[in-house]
């Protein structure tokens, strides 16, 4: 029960960051490959592409395995967003297939370039996370536990963090959540939309395990609207993300073509 809601706590913040192993981050640096097709096709950090399973090593903690507007990134900084990212969604890097892991790899220096353009937004804009807000967030997973030492063990066991590092994810992904507030969908939501979608999900919560479920027309609305400013969120991230100087060291964290193209990796 304490390790679901933990789980389900980053969750939901990284619905806003668009996600670990789904999210706009592919579509930039894949040129519009969908992330099912870029999963076949990428090899696994040390393992050959197409194999069973990944034999998981991480990256030498030491290894500068790329840049970030000249500033280095350690394996020991990527491994972590990994292990946090894949914790987050329950899964075991071990258990992984080679493909899935090298893109949570992937994913995460991508997620590490938009967190460079998202700081950078917000400090033009003002917008700020404070300790307060980091600490109710983290009160909020805290209070499901009998003791902090529970608490700090499913930390260790399941994001594989520590409490100052997740304050830093929780930073991060908080500030994203501000982000993308403020921007307007490109288009209103409009009371046909609301309707439709409210029927639909009425007709879904009729068979929910844990019982109906009353979903309103403001909720849907407040949803529908989320959604739309996250569709113009990523559409300006799209033109951003070019902006932040990324090479690229670590071979196995260069997206190769689709299975089925004849051309060689991205250089």
């Amino acid at each position: 029960m304490t390790r679901r809601q933990i789980r389900e706590l980053v969750i939901l913040l990284a619905v806003v960051v668009a996600g670990v192993l789904l999210g706009m981050a592919v579509r930039t640096w894949t040129g519009g490959r969908s992330a099912q097709s870029t999963l076949a096709g990428v090899a696994s950090p040390g393992t050959a592409s197409g194999s069973a399973s990944s034999g998981f090593a991480p990256l030498p903690d030491d290894r500068v395995v790329a840049r970030l507007d000249g500033e280095d990134v350690t394996g020991a900084t990527l491994n972590r967003y990994v292990a946090f990212n894949l914790g987050a969604v329950g899964l075991d890097a071990a258990a992984l297939p080679a493909a899935q892991l090298n893109f949570a790899y992937r994913q995460s220096l991508d997620q590490m370039v938009e967190e460079r353009v998202v700081a950078r937004y917000a400090k033009e804009q003002g917008i700020e996370v404070s300790p307060e807000e980091i600490e109710e967030t983290l009160a909020e997973a805290r209070q499901d536990y009998e003791s902090d030492e529970a608490f700090e063990k499913d930390l260790t066991e399941v994001l594989h963090v520590n409490r100052a590092e997740l304050k830093e994810f929780l930073r991060n992904l908080l500030l994203k959540q501000k982000v993308v507030d403020t921007f307007e969908p490109a288009e209103p939501v409009t009371e046909d939309e609301v309707s439709r979608e409210l029927a639909d999900l009425q007709e879904q919560m009729k068979h929910h395990p844990g019982g109906p479920v009353d979903v309103t027309s403001d909720f849907v609305r407040s949803t529908l609207e989320t959604r739309a400013r996250r569709r113009a969120y990523e559409a300006w991230l799209s033109g951003q993300v070019e902006t932040v100087d990324l090479e690229i060291l670590e071979p196995s964290l260069k997206v190769p073509p689709v299975p089925g193209d004849d051309e060689g990796a991205d250089s």
